[in-house]
């Protein structure tokens, strides 16, 4: 059904997301979060996750580097950027293979996130973000299949973006 006569209004702002209304449907829409990526970094054949508390969710979740681009960075310079701010391994911009983009809840949400994948370029440094990240995590690919089975990773662009990279990298 195309509601595109009708108005959208803005019902809630604040300087991450807005709460917009079309008709009688609701949506979040994230203005800035533009050229947002996730990234799938591989280091000695096991992948690099992050541990980190999310408020919405109430706990600490296994997931992949993610953000939004800054300024007027490309998803690709955001992912290797992401990689090395929440990991501390650099996974060099041009060394990224795209996978494919994914939509969070496309039901109420509008963004759109490319996924990359990409080898880790050298041994690990400090990294930047100590406050946001609990801990990096190295597992194997049989071992994040193991996590994800029994249900230990429940977000869904971790989720989706590993189906890619399934079907994309590893079945080949």
């Amino acid at each position: 059904m195309d509601r595109s006569g009708d108005q959208e209004i803005v019902e809630y702002e604040n300087p991450w997301f807005r709460v917009m209304r079309k008709g009688k449907f609701y949506f979040v829409d994230e203005p800035k979060a533009h050229n947002a990526a996730i990234v799938f970094i591989e280091f000695q054949g096991r992948l690099v996750l992050i541990e980190q508390y999310r408020v919405a969710s109430g706990s600490m979740l296994l997931a992949t580097p993610r953000g939004y681009g800054e300024g007027q960075e490309t998803s690709a310079a955001c992912a290797a950027r992401e990689a090395f701010e929440e990991t501390g391994f650099r996974v060099p911009e041009r060394g990224l293979k795209f996978l494919g983009r994914v939509r969070p809840n496309s039901a109420i949400l509008t963004s759109v996130v490319d996924v990359y994948f990409g080898v880790a370029d050298g041994s690990r440094e400090e990294r930047p973000d100590t406050e946001e990240v609990a801990q990096v995590v190295l597992c194997t690919y049989d071992e994040f299949d193991i996590e994800v089975a029994d249900g230990r990773v429940t977000d869904g662009m971790t989720l989706a973006g590993y189906l890619l990279l399934k079907l994309k990298i590893k079945s080949s």
